[in-house]
């Protein structure tokens, strides 16, 4: 899965992921 801790929840999913793939 993805590190959505990292990220703000209720943020896009989309940016959370892009964000993740860098």
């Amino acid at each position: 899965m993805y590190n959505f801790s990292n990220k703000k929840e209720g943020d896009n999913t989309v940016a959370s992921t892009s964000k993740t793939t860098e």
